[in-house]
C-alpha cells in the first residue's frame, strides 16, 4: 500500500466530520436567525427595495392617465412593460445592491458573533463539541443562506410589484419571457456571490472591532466613490465585480462618473468568492482566540 493511500481516507473522514458538524452549525444558526428577536427588523430591512417598488408603482399608477395598461403615459413619459424592466434594473444596482442589500449583509454578518455577545448566548455554541473554526464556518454558511434567500424573495416580489402597474396580465407575461425570467435567475446569483463576498469580510470586521457598522458605511462611501475615479480604483471595490455581472448596467447621470467595461463574469464571480472566503479563514483564525467577556458590553 503507498503512503497515499493510507493518508487519504482519514483526511477524508476527517473533511466529512468537519462539513457535518458545520453543517449541524449552520441549522442551528439559521434557527436562531429566523426566530430571534431581532427578526422582524432584520427581514424588514432586507425588504427595504420592495418597499421602494411599491412607491414606486403606486407613484407611477396615480400620476399614470391610464394605469394597468400594457402602454399608457405619466409625466410625459411612455410607460411600456420594456421602460419598466429598465427601471428595475436601474432599481436593482443603486437601490438594492448598493443600499439596502448592502446594509442589511453588512447588519446581519457583522453582528454573527458580536451579537450573540451582547445577548450571551455564544457560549453555547463555544460548549458544543466542535473546534471553533466550525463554528464559524456554520455560521457563515448560514448567513449566506439567510440572506441568498431573503433577497432573492424579496427582488421577486419587486419585480412583481413594478410590473403590476401594467396590469395583471401584461405583468405576468412580461414576468415569465424567457429574458424576464433568466434575468431573475442572474439576479439571484449576483446576490448569492454579493452575500459571500460581502459577508464574509463583514464577518472578519465584526471578530476585529466593537462597531462594524462604521466600517460598513465607510466602504460603502468609498464604493459610491469610486464610481467618478478610474478603472484601477474600482476594482478595488467588490461592487465592480458584482455589478459586472448584471445583464443591464445602469450608467451614473453624473458628468464626472467614469464610464468602465464590465470585467468578464468568470473573473467577476471568482474575485469576491475569493475574497469572502478569506476573509471567513480569517474569521475562523481570529475566533480560536475570542475571549467571552459577557460583563464588559453591560
Amino acid at each position: 500500500m503507498s503512503s497515499a493511500d493510507a493518508v487519504t481516507p482519514p483526511a477524508a473522514a476527517a473533511w466529512r466530520a468537519f462539513a457535518h458538524q458545520a453543517w449541524s452549525v449552520a441549522r442551528f444558526e439559521l434557527l436562531r436567525l429566523r426566530r430571534g428577536r431581532h427578526v422582524i427588523a432584520r427581514v424588514f430591512f432586507f425588504c427595504g427595495v420592495l418597499w421602494a417598488a411599491l412607491l414606486f408603482a403606486a407613484g407611477i399608477c396615480l400620476a399614470a392617465d391610464a394605469p394597468f395598461q400594457q402602454e399608457f403615459t405619466t409625466m410625459h413619459l411612455h410607460v411600456t412593460p420594456e421602460w419598466t424592466q429598465l427601471k428595475l434594473a436601474a432599481m436593482f444596482q443603486l437601490v438594492d445592491l448598493r443600499a439596502f442589500y448592502y446594509l442589511s449583509v453588512a447588519a446581519l454578518f457583522g453582528g454573527l458573533f458580536e451579537g450573540e455577545i451582547g445577548e450571551r448566548t455564544l457560549h453555547h455554541l463555544f460548549l458544543r463539541p466542535a473546534r471553533r473554526e466550525v463554528v464559524a464556518v456554520g455560521k457563515f454558511v448560514a448567513g449566506v443562506l439567510f440572506a441568498w434567500i431573503v433577497g432573492t424573495a424579496t427582488w421577486v416580489l419587486a419585480t412583481v410589484a413594478v410590473l403590476s402597474v401594467h396590469g395583471p396580465r401584461t405583468g405576468l407575461a412580461t414576468l415569465f419571457t424567457p429574458a424576464a425570467l433568466g434575468n431573475l435567475l442572474v439576479y439571484s446569483g449576483v446576490l448569492l456571490v454579493a452575500a459571500i463576498g460581502y459577508g464574509g469580510l463583514f464577518m472578519l470586521v465584526g471578530t476585529l472591532i466593537r462597531a462594524p457598522a462604521l466600517f460598513a458605511l465607510a466602504l460603502m462611501g468609498w464604493e459610491a466613490l469610486c464610481t467618478f475615479l478610474p478603472l484601477a480604483f474600482q476594482r478595488l471595490t467588490l461592487a465592480y465585480w458584482l455589478e459586472s455581472l448584471l445583464p443591464v448596467r445602469t450608467a451614473s447621470t453624473s458628468q464626472l462618473a467614469w464610464i468602465t467595461d464590465p470585467a468578464s463574469w468568470p473573473i467577476a464571480i471568482l474575485v469576491p468568492l475569493l475574497v469572502g472566503l478569506a476573509c471567513v479563514a480569517g474569521a475562523a483564525w481570529r475566533v480560536r482566540s475570542l475571549q467571552l467577556a459577557y460583563g464588559a458590553s453591560d
